[in-house]
């Protein structure tokens, strides 16, 4: 689960959407994706994202 988080957050700044990162890292849905990306660092993907 962190290493998916890991891969996502290096999709995030090269201009892909919260969901396109989520959906490529095999999370079931956003909200998912949402949830473990907040407990693996302690903010947002849209936090993350600004």
């Amino acid at each position: 689960m962190d290493r998916r988080v890991q891969i996502a957050r290096g999709l995030i700044p090269r201009g892909r959407s919260i969901l396109d990162a989520a959906l490529e890292t095999f999370f079931f849905d956003q909200a998912h994706f949402h949830r473990a990306f907040k407990r693996a660092t302690a903010i947002t993907p849209g936090e993350y994202a600004r």
